[in-house]
C-alpha cells in the first residue's frame, strides 16, 4: 500500500477520537465521529489502495446482504430506517480497522489518553448520581428541548432511598454500563502491555472499572467487564494474572459485602421475579424467528408485544427491537441464516485475534465483552453503545493489522 498523506492521517485520528469521546458521552457526537471517520477512510482508501482480505469480511457482508433482501424477498416486510440505520452501523467496524492502521504511531496512545479522561470524569459524575448529590431530574426542566433523560438519573436501587442507579455523562445506566465495561477492559490492556502511559493507563483502570461495575448496577455488563479483565491477565502473562485475578476476586467480594444492593440485584436475577420479564421477551423473540425463520419480519420490525401472552405486563407489550438476546434479536428481524452468519464473522474475528497473540489479546477481551453483553441484552439497539461495540472491534483489529504492516514494521503502539 502507498503511505497516507499525514494531513490525511492526523485528520483520521482527530475524527477516531471525536468518534470514542462520543461513545461515552452522547450518541450524536458519536455519530458524528463515526461516520467522518468513514468519510475519509473512503478518500483514503483510494489513495492507498488496500488489498481486502475477503476471507475475514465474507461473514458480515452476507449476513448484511441477507438481512436487507431476504425479507421482502421471502414475503416479509422491507427493513425499516431504523433498521437500515441499525445494520449500517456494522460498516463501521472495517472503517475503525483501517483508519487505527493509517494514524500516526503517537495518535492512538493521546486517543486513548482523552477518552480515558472523558470515561473517568463520566464516572466521577456516576459517582454524584450514586449518592444522590447529582440535582433531581425537576431540576433540568429548562432543558427538556434538548430530549436528555435526565430522569433516568432518579432510579432508586433497589432497597435503598438515599442511592440512584447511575449513567454517568449518557445519563443512562445501561449505556454507561456497556461503554464502561468496553473502555475498563481496554484500558487494562493497555496498562498491561508496553504501552506509552501505561501507568496512566493502569491508574484509569483502577479508579474506571470499580466504578462502572458498582454505580449503573447492570449485572450483565459488570460480568463482562470482569471476564473482559480476565481474558487480558491470563492471555498475557499468566504471572500477573495469579496475582491479579485474586485480588479482582476479592475487590468484588469486598463490594459486594460492603454493599448489600449490588449483591441484591445479583440475588434477584437469579429468581423468577427478576426473570420473568426478560423469559417472556426472549420467548417472544423465539416465537418470531418460529414464525420466520428464514427471512425474519424485516430489520427493525420486531416487537416482543407482537407476540406476547396477553397477560405479559405492559413494560413487554411496549418493548420495541429487542429480544434481550442480540443473537435471537438478529434471526428474528433477519432469519436464521444471518444470526448464523453473525456467529461465523465474531468466529473468524476470534481466530484472527487467537493466532496473533499477545497484539491480538484486545480483540479477543472485546469479543469475550460483546458476546457475553448480547446474551442478556441487545447492544447493538443502542446507537451510542453499538457505535462503541464497532469501534472497538475494528481499532483491535487494526492493531493486528497494524503490526503486520509492511508500510510501517514495527510500529505497533500496543507493544512497542
Amino acid at each position: 500500500m502507498k503511505p497516507l498523506p499525514v494531513r490525511l492521517q492526523q485528520i483520521l485520528a482527530f475524527t477516531l477520537g471525536v468518534w470514542a469521546v462520543g461513545v461515552l458521552t452522547h450518541e450524536g457526537l458519536a455519530t458524528v465521529g463515526a461516520w467522518s471517520t468513514m468519510f475519509f477512510v473512503l478518500i483514503s482508501a483510494r489513495i492507498v489502495r488496500p488489498t481486502i482480505e475477503w476471507s475475514r469480511w465474507w461473514p458480515l457482508v452476507a449476513m448484511l446482504v441477507l438481512a436487507v433482501l431476504a425479507p421482502p424477498l421471502l414475503e416479509a416486510q422491507y427493513p425499516t430506517p431504523t433498521g437500515l440505520a441499525r445494520l449500517s452501523d456494522w460498516l463501521l467496524l472495517p472503517a475503525a480497522a483501517f483508519a487505527v492502521t493509517q494514524v500516526s504511531e503517537r495518535s492512538l496512545p493521546r486517543i486513548g489518553l482523552i477518552a480515558s479522561a472523558v470515561l473517568l470524569l463520566s464516572c466521577a459524575i456516576a459517582a454524584t448520581q450514586y449518592f444522590g448529590i447529582w440535582p433531581r431530574a425537576a431540576s433540568f426542566e429548562s432543558l427538556n428541548w434538548a430530549n436528555l433523560p435526565f430522569n433516568r438519573m432518579d432510579e432508586l436501587v433497589p432497597g435503598r432511598t438515599d442511592r440512584f442507579m447511575a449513567g454517568g455523562l449518557l445519563l443512562h445506566r445501561i449505556k454507561f454500563a456497556h461503554t464502561g465495561a468496553l473502555a475498563g477492559t481496554l484500558l487494562v490492556a493497555a496498562a498491561m502491555t508496553r504501552t506509552p502511559y501505561r501507568v496512566v493507563f493502569a491508574v484509569a483502570a483502577a479508579m474506571a472499572v470499580p466504578a462502572v461495575i458498582v454505580f449503573p448496577h447492570a449485572r450483565t455488563a459488570a460480568v463482562a467487564l470482569i471476564a473482559g479483565c480476565a481474558v487480558v491477565a491470563l492471555a498475557l502473562d499468566r504471572r500477573i494474572a495469579l496475582i491479579a485475578l485474586p485480588a479482582l476476586a476479592v475487590v468484588i467480594a469486598v463490594l459486594l459485602w460492603a454493599m448489600p444492593s449490588v449483591r441484591d440485584r445479583f440475588v434477584l436475577g437469579l429468581t423468577s421475579e427478576g426473570q420473568h420479564e426478560r423469559e417472556i421477551i426472549t420467548q417472544s423473540g423465539l416465537t418470531a424467528i418460529a414464525r420466520h425463520p428464514l427471512g425474519g419480519e424485516g430489520a427493525g420490525r420486531f416487537s416482543p408485544g407482537l407476540y406476547a401472552p396477553p397477560d405479559a405486563p405492559m413494560a413487554v407489550k411496549e418493548l420495541k427491537g429487542k429480544a434481550h438476546n442480540q443473537l435471537i434479536s438478529v434471526a428474528a428481524e433477519a432469519g436464521i441464516p444471518a444470526a448464523v452468519l453473525l456467529v461465523i464473522f465474531l468466529a473468524v474475528l476470534t481466530r484472527i485475534a487467537w493466532r496473533n497473540r499477545p497484539v491480538g489479546v484486545p480483540l479477543l477481551a472485546m469479543l469475550t465483552v460483546f458476546v457475553l453483553l448480547g446474551l442478556l441484552h441487545d447492544p447493538l439497539f443502542q446507537p451510542g453503545p453499538a457505535m462503541g461495540i464497532m469501534l472497538v472491534l475494528g481499532a483491535t483489529l487494526g492493531l493486528i493489522d497494524r503490526s503486520r504492516s509492511t508500510i510501517a514494521p514495527g510500529l505497533n503502539p500496543l507493544l512497542r
